[in-house]
């Protein structure tokens, strides 16, 4: 829960350092973040490599660059 609480923060700072992030529903971005994170965790423990993190910054951007 703590990570989160952190994410949560994070997503506060940045829908206030970008304005047209606003209408998003901010909870539903930290879930989506929080997910996008750990299943890039497991993924990248499982293969024993950093592209699983690569390939999670970037559906993170392009869900950012739609909204």
């Amino acid at each position: 829960e703590s990570i989160r609480q952190l994410i949560g923060e994070l997503t506060d700072d940045l829908m206030k350092e970008d304005p047209s992030l606003a209408h998003l529903d901010r909870d539903g971005l930290v879930d989506t973040y929080l997910l996008l994170l750990e299943g890039a965790i497991a993924t990248a423990v499982a293969y024993r490599d950093t592209w699983p993190v690569e390939k999670a910054i970037e559906a993170l951007h392009a869900y950012l660059a739609r909204a």
